[in-house]
């Protein structure tokens, strides 16, 4: 169950939904608000004052607010809002409740409320995935040598890359949708056009495996990492070499532009992270503290977070101004493979070679939903641009959807 935390939703649910002035129950709805990220341990006063203000109508949809709960979190049930206010309206006329119920309440349990289910599955190998700018298609890479374009809607793949004869890391759309990067086991990075599916420009300079790629948030440049110890800027335009950024750490395993393209984040097998000046390549900061080498590391939207994914299934949070470790997140059994932010930083994704997909409250670091139903390691994950789909790539030969 995902909830909106922003500060008038958050005193919304505390006013209808914390309930009955009973102290065992008040207790049990404090912990589920708290679990889920929207109040803070330190606002019971707060609360307790509160409750006998809104206890009349916090009384009368207590019944129906958790028959709401069950019911979104069923395995059957596909979210849709105008579904959600169908089901609402029902129940609101068959329950001894209607007096106490006015339609912001319906509004409120509608927009904020959300469980994600698995609504597609798509046969194919995927080693990773995907989506484009404008939430309509996928890109994966894998290890039978192709990159391949999906359109959702269908199910259908529209185009194969095919240019090598190695293993195919990772890929990626450009920010505008027309351009398509993807890096492979020869060294090299390649561009291609997502409408015609031909290669455009390879990037040659790398002299060990590209260990990521990515494309800067205006598009116009690519940095990459490699096991030959570099970073480097490449421009889009012109596929040349633009310059190397300093680089302290080995075996680099991911790079990332910040949000504004100002500063790189660098994450190594050596269990450090390193922030860059994108434009003087001088180290801005140095995260230190994880306890094994790490894979993943992104910034959240605004910028001011980093979250990082390492072996024995560690999830860290970490401060980008102070360089201090916020959060710890311990869920995952097995290797953790990606990790994300959501569009508006709330949530974190992750995936793992436990097979699952699992939600986590950015701000608490409290787990809020898993995702099982892939047969093998979960390689990939990514998050639609509205927010509102998560995609999951698998060693099973799946690519899931799940919404």
């Amino acid at each position: 169950m995902i909830i909106n935390t922003n500060e008038q939703i958050k005193q919304n649910l505390i006013n209808y939904f914390i309930c009955k002035s009973n102290h065992n129950l008040r207790s049990k709805r404090f912990k589920l608000l708290s679990k889920w990220g929207v109040v803070e341990s330190n606002n019971s006063e707060h609360i307790q004052q509160q409750l006998s203000t809104h206890k009349h109508n916090i009384m009368k949809i207590n019944k129906v607010f958790f028959l709401i709960l069950n019911k979104f979190k069923s395995k059957h049930f596909e979210w849709r809002e105008e579904n959600a206010k169908i089901i609402l309206d029902n129940w609101i006329r068959t329950l001894p409740i209607k007096r106490g119920w006015i339609p912001d309440f319906t509004k409120l349990v509608a927009k904020y409320g959300k469980a994600y289910i698995q609504v597609k599955l798509f046969q194919g190998q995927s080693y990773k995935v995907a989506f484009s700018s404008d939430g309509t298609k996928l890109v994966t890479s894998s290890m039978d040598k192709i990159v391949r374009i999906w359109d959702i809607a269908s199910g259908v793949v529209i185009k194969e890359l095919k240019g090598n004869a190695r293993f195919v890391d990772d890929a990626q759309f450009s920010p505008d949708g027309t351009l398509i990067l993807s890096f492979w086991r020869d060294y090299t990075i390649r561009l291609w056009n997502a409408n015609t599916g031909k290669e455009v420009k390879i990037l040659r300079g790398h002299l060990d495996n590209v260990t990521n790629a990515r494309f800067s948030p205006d598009g116009m440049t690519i940095i990459s990492s490699s096991f030959d110890e570099t970073i480097r800027l490449w421009s889009v335009s012109s596929g040349k070499e633009k310059v190397k950024l300093a680089n302290s750490l080995k075996s680099v395993t991911d790079v990332q532009f910040s949000p504004d393209g100002q500063s790189v984040v660098i994450s190594s097998h050596s269990s450090i992270i390193e922030i860059l000046d994108a434009r003087l390549g001088n180290k801005v900061k140095e995260l230190s503290g994880s306890s094994s080498r790490i894979l993943r590391a992104r910034y959240s939207p605004n910028g001011q977070f980093i979250v990082s994914c390492s072996g024995y299934g560690i999830i860290q949070i970490w401060d980008v101004k102070s360089g201090i470790e916020m959060k710890r997140i311990k869920g995952h059994s097995d290797w953790t493979n990606d990790v994300r932010y959501s569009p508006d930083g709330q949530i974190i994704v992750s995936c793992s070679n436990d097979k699952t997909i699992r939600l986590w409250n950015a701000k608490s670091g409290l787990e809020i939903q898993t995702l099982a139903g892939h047969l093998n390691d979960v390689t990939g994950v990514d998050i639609s641009p509205d927010g509102g789909t998560i995609v999951s790539s698998s060693k099973d030969g799946t690519i899931r959807l799940w919404r």
